[in-house]
């Protein structure tokens, strides 16, 4: 997917390829840090340009986001909760889920080759 800096997506290619994680990343960590209350993940520092490429998605996203508003999107604020259960099989309470810019990266993105794929 190649993004504008107005945040229009320029062209999208899907095909097959081959794949390589370099590292297991967890929103809360990378969210932390993207959102500059937290440091570098050490997942994300010891892979060279890792933490370049991230700011540019972030970017991109973020690029996306606010050509979807332009363009009339609706913001829905959800909450996502996840049940915490005890040894005795009982719910104890509910664990929610913040949101953040890791998670606002890879949402953007999901919704990005969405509205490319119906776009008129």
């Amino acid at each position: 997917m190649i993004v504008t800096p107005d945040g229009s997506v320029k062209s999208t290619d899907v095909y097959p390829a081959r794949l390589h994680n370099y590292a297991k990343l967890s929103y809360e960590s990378v969210g932390a840090w993207l959102d500059d209350t937290g440091q570098i993940p050490p997942e994300v520092a010891s892979v060279p340009k890792m933490d370049a490429q991230i700011r540019l998605q972030l970017e991109a996203a973020q690029h996306l986001r606010e050509l979807r508003r332009e363009h009339g999107a609706l913001e829905l604020e959800t909450i996502q909760a996840s049940p915490v259960i005890n040894d005795n099989g009982q719910v104890t309470e509910l664990s929610v889920v913040e949101q953040n810019s890791a998670r606002d990266l890879i949402e953007n993105f999901m919704i990005a080759r969405m509205w490319r794929w119906h776009s008129f």
